[in-house]
């Protein structure tokens, strides 16, 4: 058979050869001696002598039997490391948001994202409208469970809660709370802020975000204060205690709408996000608390570039009127 490229693996019969491997191309080689003549002493004949130049050292980086370097093979092992474990990332020193994009390839969009969120909500650059969808919310009672990660407090609730949105339903994984507000309203960070986090079966993202303001005391944020998990990564399971989400919506329905992102790594650009216009009150006793538990861990607002921000109420030369909020028990 002659030598030739081949873009196929084929057996040349009765013939030695090794492969070659460049660019994905895949071609037989003959080779003209054996690689290692296993039958040569066994036949009498003599054996090799060894090669004074073997011992010395080499340029070339040593090879395994797999044809891999020690660097590839460390380099192959962290990659793996990676995909079976996201790489670590926070809010502080060389894992804080400006670090997040060179932690990881899987994190690129963190920094090279043209959606990104949270942003600086501006009232006055805010399109009014009155054509946004309808919002249903689907929300059950359940038992409060808390969780907290080392970065993050969250809210874990079970399968059953869930928002409609154009007629698309998106189930509510968690809601999760930040110090200081990761959203900001014309250039102003507001204490905290929490967000109900929803995905539908396609891994496209429902956000809503409610900020929080100095107060009167907040009947629903002291119950989740009061039950805050002891140990980090370990799941609180609050027997016989029940918050509905509900409890954190303000009474006044407005809201802010844009297309962002997570707002932590990966940075997935595939969320809707609503913030509502209203902020919670809450007590400076409360807000305390919940900064000292927590500390920092609210990413910086990103550009809005090429995006549009609306909101859920006609420009302020018209009468600005709650939008329909639908909640279903």
């Amino acid at each position: 058979m002659d030598d030739h490229l081949s873009f196929s693996f084929r057996v040349v019969p009765w013939r030695p050869f090794v492969i070659a491997v460049t660019l994905g191309l895949a071609w037989p080689v003959h080779a003209e001696e054996p690689l290692l003549n296993l039958g040569a002493e066994a036949q009498g004949s003599a054996p090799m002598q060894p090669n004074r130049e073997s011992n010395l050292p080499s340029d070339e980086p040593e090879v395994d039997k797999g044809g891999m370097t020690q660097k590839e093979k460390q380099a192959n092992a962290e990659d793996q490391a990676d995909k079976q474990k996201p790489p670590e990332w926070g809010y502080h020193d060389e894992l804080a948001p400006r670090h997040w994009a060179e932690l990881s390839p899987r994190y690129a969009l963190c920094g090279e994202g043209q959606s990104q969120s949270p942003i600086n909500l501006k009232r006055q650059g805010a399109v009014g409208t009155t054509g946004l969808p309808g919002f249903d919310v689907h929300y059950r009672e359940t038992v409060l469970k808390t969780e907290f990660d080392g970065k993050r407090l969250k809210v874990n609730v079970p399968v059953g809660s869930y928002v409609r949105l154009q007629n698309r339903r998106y189930e509510l994984i968690h809601y999760e709370f930040h110090t200081p507000s990761e959203h900001q309203k014309d250039g102003f960070a507001y204490p905290a802020e929490l967000q109900w986090v929803h995905k539908d079966g396609e891994g496209n993202y429902v956000n809503v975000a409610v900020l929080f303001r100095e107060g009167q005391a907040n009947e629903a944020l002291e119950t989740v204060l009061s039950n805050l998990p002891g140990e980090m990564n370990q799941e609180r399971v609050n027997e016989g205690v029940k918050l509905p989400a509900t409890d954190f919506i303000p009474p006044s329905r407005k809201f802010y709408k844009y297309h962002g992102s997570l707002a932590h790594p990966p940075c997935t650009e595939s969320v809707y996000w609503m913030v509502f216009d209203q902020p919670l009150e809450a007590s400076v006793s409360q807000l305390t608390r919940l900064q000292e538990y927590l500390g920092n861990n609210a990413r910086p607002v990103q550009p809005l570039k090429a995006r549009t921000l609306l909101k859920s109420w006609p420009d302020e030369s018209e009468q600005a009127a709650d939008y329909p909020f639908y909640y279903t028990p």
